[in-house]
């Protein structure tokens, strides 16, 4: 499928809606720039500047509807970037590893990166998070622009070799699962980039947890979501189960029908808002017949295309990474 984007993006036959443009762009403009669409977003939300937006009538644009209800319902206030997380004192040291904490990640789920810092320094990983890392370039790839995809996968290669560490950790399955495939020669050169990805949902589930901490039970019914790329392409769709089974008392639940895609699909939810919200529409039944107060999800786009759907059903139901909760509930022993 990529490859009969690429042709017809090449014969200039692919048509790109604005929206999916714009993220592409967005996603595209390396660090610093990303660092300025996230507090823009805040202000704007802070401001609350979206209710005279639609006031003025400017959300008769559809494009702009569609990007408007992915944002989470506030953004939190950016953080200065940090480059190296020591350890935890409590622990013995384990070793360094790299952190790679993508795009959306670092504008809509800041909570999902701290969880990550959190529970890899008290396992006892120094974390380092390379500041000129750009997008993973997955959804220019899907969209055809194997060029552009390329050349942030170089520049992401770059980066990471320019950090040591003896693995790369992913933050959303989305992210780990095109990393994974980055070509072993790049512009003349070799790496070994692909193979030091893992998913932070498996590394940590594959983990011994030190004595100096334990997990606090929660007598709760939770809902797993398992996206399509953790399911097909990473095959780790146990590990979530594996990682929330360090919670006692916890009732992991997997959402109904998840062998269906939800509809995010990359870009799908903005190229194609039919066919996506017709996805959407059994996940959202499903996690409302099955009656949970909280959602897990690995993906991002996952997490922001059901919020956004559910929020449009009037339900209040958290969708979380599921390192999210395991930080939640990890105590001192």
């Amino acid at each position: 499928m990529d490859s009969v984007r690429q042709q017809l993006e090449t014969s200039k036959q692919l048509p790109h809606p604005w929206t999916s443009r714009l993220v592409m762009r967005l996603f595209a403009s390396g660090p610093k720039a990303l660092g300025r669409i996230q507090h823009s977003i805040y202000l704007y939300q802070w401001l609350k500047l979206h209710y005279l937006i639609r006031y003025l009538g400017y959300f008769g644009s559809r494009g702009l509807k569609r990007l408007h209800r992915l944002l989470p319902a506030q953004l939190e206030e950016p953080t200065r970037a940090i480059s190296l997380y020591p350890c935890d004192t409590k622990v013995a040291v384990k070793g360094k590893v790299r952190l790679f904490t993508g795009c959306a990640n670092r504008l809509f789920d800041q909570e999902t990166q701290r969880a990550s810092l959190f529970l890899l320094n008290r396992l006892g990983y120094v974390v380092s998070i390379p500041q000129d890392q750009v997008c993973c370039g997955a959804l220019h790839q899907h969209e055809g622009r194997q060029g552009q995809a390329h050349h942030l996968a170089g520049q992401n290669i770059a980066s990471f070799t320019r950090s040591q560490g003896e693995h790369i950790i992913s933050l959303a399955s989305g992210c780990s699962s095109h990393l994974s495939t980055y070509p072993e020669h790049l512009n003349g050169h070799s790496n070994h980039f692909a193979s030091q990805v893992q998913d932070i949902t498996a590394f940590l589930a594959q983990s011994r947890w030190p004595k100096a901490y334990t997990f606090a039970p929660l007598g709760q019914k939770v809902l797993v979501h398992e996206s399509c790329l953790q399911r097909n392409v990473l095959k780790q769709g146990a590990s979530t189960y594996e990682l929330l089974a360090n919670i006692p008392q916890l009732d992991a639940e997997p959402l109904h029908g998840n062998e269906f895609c939800c509809g995010a699909a990359g870009s799908q939810m903005l190229t194609q808002p039919a066919q996506a919200d017709k996805l959407l529409a059994p996940k959202l039944d499903a996690v409302i017949q099955q009656q949970a107060t909280l959602l897990l999800t690995t993906n991002i786009g996952c997490a922001l295309h059901i919020q956004a759907g559910l929020r449009e059903r009037g339900h209040n139901i958290e969708v979380v990474h599921p390192v999210t909760l395991l930080a939640r509930q990890l105590r001192t022993a």
